[in-house]
């Protein structure tokens, strides 16, 4: 009871304060940086996003520390602690849903590491220089057959029915449209 209590107390004081950080770096850079980002609306969301995805790596531990102590300061604010404490329960009890908090975001961000996440200084970099990249990748999923699969499958369970499968292919700007299937009913 009290783990939930206290982890519940402690995710949330964690959430407000690393939103709020974030939102101030964001906030600050953006203002910092303004005259140097295009006109455009769509670029500067996109490098606010980069900025705060980036900032997100570094603020999360003092979010962590400075949630932590609002929690406690909370908790003796509202004489949970002492509560908590002549129950019975000993300060190293109290302290386990922070650690398991604190084990839970590390693990979160370090897998994050892994991502694309760290391309986006890069990426918020180029929007401020000027350098705008296409994604010279085709989609994979949407212009696979897994993904026809996928939809055929959806058709049929959610319609009982499919009329006329028709396949777009789009190559250079050419639509071409096919008919690759004739109606079918489930019962």
């Amino acid at each position: 009871m009290y783990f939930f209590t206290l982890f519940k107390n402690y995710l949330k004081n964690f959430f407000v304060v690393f939103f709020s950080l974030v939102f101030f770096f964001v906030f600050m850079d953006f203002m910092l940086n303004k005259d140097k980002l295009p006109d455009s609306a769509n670029l500067q969301i996109l490098y606010a996003f980069y900025q705060g995805a980036n900032a997100s790596v570094l603020i999360y531990p003092l979010a962590l520390l400075f949630s932590m102590v609002i929690t406690i300061l909370t908790l003796v604010k509202k004489n949970e602690m002492i509560a908590f404490l002549s129950i019975g329960y000993s300060p190293k009890k109290l302290i386990l849903p922070f650690l398991s908090l604190v084990g839970i975001v590390t693990i979160f961000f370090i897998v994050l590491q892994f991502n694309l996440i760290t391309s986006f200084e890069e990426k918020a970099k180029a929007i401020k220089k000027g350098i705008y990249t296409k994604n010279v990748n085709k989609n994979l999923f949407f212009n696979s057959f897994f993904f026809f699969l996928f939809s055929v499958l959806l058709m049929f369970v959610f319609e009982g029915c499919s009329h006329h499968l028709k396949k777009k292919e789009n190559d250079f700007n050419q639509h071409d449209e096919r008919n690759i299937g004739y109606p079918a009913w489930i019962n």
